[in-house]
């Protein structure tokens, strides 16, 4: 679908500043390598666990403050 759907948003004209935003479920290293290799920049949301959640933990603390 992204083959299709960029050159849409990118017909020629100025550049389109594209962000392609999916939960963790479209995680996966083809699509990562896709966007990557058409200047597409991306925000994967990935599932909690416990590791994950130890390592954000001083930077939510922080994150009120700032």
């Amino acid at each position: 679908m992204l083959d299709w759907l960029i050159p849409q948003m990118r017909p020629g004209g100025p550049p389109v500043r594209i962000t392609r935003r999916a939960d963790s479920g479209f995680c996966r290293e083809e699509i990562r390598a896709w966007c990557e290799a058409h200047g597409v920049a991306y925000v994967f949301g990935l599932a909690k666990n416990r590791r994950r959640v130890e390592a954000i933990q001083a930077a939510r603390a922080d994150a009120p403050a700032r």
